[in-house]
C-alpha cells in the first residue's frame, strides 16, 4: 500500500470513529432526556395524587358538615 492509500484509509477510519462518537453523544443525550422526562412525570403524578387527595378530603369535610348521618353524607359526596 502506498502512502496515499494509507492516508485515505486512516481518514476513513477517523471519519467512522467521529461518526461513532457522534452517535454515542446522541444516545447519551437521548437517555438523559428520557431520564428527565421520567423524573418530571413522577413529579406531575405526585402533584396530581396530592390534588386528588386534597379534593377527597374537601369532599369528605363538606359531606360531614351537612345534616344527616355521616354514611349518607359521605355517599352523597361521591
Amino acid at each position: 500500500m502506498d502512502i496515499r492509500g494509507a492516508t485515505e484509509g486512516s481518514a476513513a477510519a477517523s471519519t467512522a470513529a467521529n461518526a461513532n462518537r457522534g452517535q454515542i453523544r446522541q444516545d447519551l443525550a437521548f437517555k438523559s432526556a428520557v431520564m428527565v422526562v421520567n423524573e418530571r412525570r413522577e413529579d406531575v403524578i405526585g402533584v396530581l395524587h396530592s390534588v386528588e387527595l386534597r379534593a377527597l378530603v374537601t369532599d369528605l369535610r363538606d359531606a360531614s358538615n351537612v345534616g344527616g348521618s355521616d354514611d349518607d353524607n359521605i355517599r352523597a359526596a361521591f
